[in-house]
């Protein structure tokens, strides 16, 4: 990507040996899969739901669309973290979804964070379609990466995805600073 006057304006590193060294170093703990503690978690979570369905006296049917939710819900999780494994900052592969969502989205708001390519491919693949969004807001993705962007985002009214487009176009000419 390149202004106007030809100049580079991506603000993320790139993977080049000596940018992931950078990134090593900052970044402190690296998220290891670990499938037994996500299965407990899962299981947990899956009683959790059980528990508030029943509390709320939701009918079978209702109850288990929920439950069948909260598993699709985990699963993706599940495959994005066995995906990204040793590959993302510890705290976005918790096993507490709330909780990771808010550091994932946290970190991408981050001027100071570390970006690499391979942070960026893990933020657009996050489960939640937000943190994607989010990401088009407020860092700027090389054209690949916007188009991917986009096309996470395309379940959405049309109007957002012009809005991350418009933003791009923003960062990329340093007005949206």
């Amino acid at each position: 990507m390149s202004s106007a006057d030809g100049s580079n304006i991506v603000d993320i590193f790139r993977d080049e040996p000596e940018d992931r060294e950078v990134i090593m170093r900052e970044i402190e703990e690296w998220y290891v899969f670990d499938p037994d503690k996500f299965d407990q978690t899962l299981s947990r979570e899956m009683a959790i739901v059980h528990r508030f369905n029943e509390s709320e006296g939701f009918d079978e049917r209702t109850s288990a669309i929920r439950l069948e939710l909260t598993w699709q819900r985990w699963n993706a999780f599940r495959d994005w973290c066995e995906k990204y494994d040793g590959k993302i900052p510890r705290n976005w592969g918790e096993n507490s979804m709330g909780r990771t969502f808010l550091d994932v989205r946290k970190d991408v708001e981050d001027d100071e964070f570390p970006w690499s390519d391979e942070l960026i491919d893990a933020a657009i693949d996050y489960p939640e379609l937000l943190i994607p969004m989010q990401l088009g807001y407020d860092r700027i993705l090389s054209d690949d990466q916007l188009e991917r962007v986009l096309d996470r985002l395309k379940v959405f009214d049309p109007d957002i995805i012009e809005e991350v487009r418009i933003s791009q176009e923003e960062l990329r000419l340093g007005i949206n600073e």
